[in-house]
């Protein structure tokens, strides 16, 4: 009787330990969660920060002057376009006889 009652006792004491631990190690992992967490959004603001000066310093005319170099550019070729839908069955209003994606219901 003795035995079974020790034995029921270190059953629960290592059960409780275990549960400690495991809470322990959850709130570790919380932390260290917290701390990425606050690192991207300082990163983010920073980026952010950092765009919005570029866009106070450049105009729109500073970066056709800058494209000029590069050579002529052209919008992409309609038949692109339609190759792409047809690959990713994406609609398209030149479809015939195709429903739209959505229908309005007002």
């Amino acid at each position: 009787m003795f035995a079974k009652l020790l034995a029921l006792l270190m059953i629960g004491v290592v059960t409780a330990g275990s549960l400690l631990v495991v809470r322990q190690q959850r709130i570790r992992e919380a932390g260290k969660l917290m701390i990425l967490y606050e690192q991207t959004r300082s990163i983010d603001e920073d980026v952010w920060r950092v765009r919005a000066e570029i866009a106070a310093r450049t105009t729109p005319e500073q970066i056709a002057h800058q494209l000029e170099g590069l050579g002529p550019f052209a919008p992409a070729p309609g038949i692109w376009c339609e190759r792409t839908s047809e690959v990713y069955g994406l609609w398209r209003p030149s479809m015939p006889n195709a429903d739209p994606p959505f229908q309005r219901v007002w």
